[in-house]
Formats: C-alpha cells, structure tokens, sequence
C-alpha cells in the first residue's frame, strides 16, 4: 500500500500490476524525496484528526476504500498528476465539513437501493480494486463528495 501511494505522488493513478517498474525508475534518483516524505505523512496525520480511532469502525479501513480517501485528501491538499477533479486545500476548520462528507460516504455502504452514481462508486471498492479505472472512480467520487461539502 504505501508504494502504491508512492507512486500515486509521483505518477498519478496506476495500476498495482505496474509497480515494479517504479522501483526500477526511482532505485538510482528520487527528486523531492523530503517533501513527498513530509506530504505523506501529513494525510495520514490528516486522515487521524479527521477519523481517529473511528476509522477502524469505518469502510475506509478496507484496503481498496483506505486507498481512495488517501488519494483524494492528497490531491485537495497537493494535487495528483493527471486526476481530474476539483481541488480545495483542507484546512483544521474544513474538518467537520470533511467529517460530515466522510460519515455519509460511509453510509453509502449500508444503502440497498443505491443510484448509478453510488452504485458505480461501490462497485469500484470491490471489483478490480487496484486497476486505474476503478482507483480513479473511487478518488474523484470521494474528492467530489469533499468538495461539495466544504463549499456548501
């Protein structure tokens, strides 16, 4: 997971399958090393101020889910290469906004009678979890819940 969202930061979304060639790119040189370092360790400090010990009573605790919310918080707050969604950096009195995106995210996985949208975004948390398509689905779905949240 967390070459995954390594590379995520250098590259953009890309399938699990395609890692090895990322070690291979970055064994000899790794530019920016300190501050991608630093970026990651604040979305995991974000997600804990956001979620703290409720995340393991969460969906978001699944691998694939897990997966979309470090995404999508890193692209508001840094920006993904080539993901194409709307940014906002989240700041300590976004949180409760956040919080409250997050809960009803959440909720959509106790829904019997999901919409298309919800039910494309549901299907992305189980069906060829670490393919680019459904990782994109998952991240802009949630990057967008975000957004509409924080700007509401």
């Amino acid at each position: 997971l967390i070459t995954d969202l390594l590379v995520v930061n250098l590259e953009g979304i890309q399938s699990k399958k395609s890692v090895e060639k990322y070690y291979k790119k970055y064994d000899d040189s790794f530019e920016n090393r300190k501050t991608i370092e630093n970026n990651i360790k604040s979305i995991f400090d974000l997600i804990g101020n956001l979620l703290g010990d409720s995340l393991k009573d969460t969906n978001f605790k699944t691998v694939p889910i897990f997966y979309g919310l470090f995404v999508a918080l890193y692209h508001m707050n840094y920006g993904i290469p080539e993901l194409d969604a709307p940014r906002y950096f989240i700041s300590a009195e976004k949180y409760s906004k956040v919080r409250n995106a997050l809960d009803d995210i959440n909720a959509i996985f106790e829904d019997e009678d999901l919409s298309k949208e919800y039910y494309v975004f549901v299907k992305s948390t189980k069906d060829a979890t670490t393919d680019v398509p459904a990782r994109k689905t998952r991240c802009i779905f949630i990057v967008n819940r975000l957004f509409e949240s924080i700007n509401n």
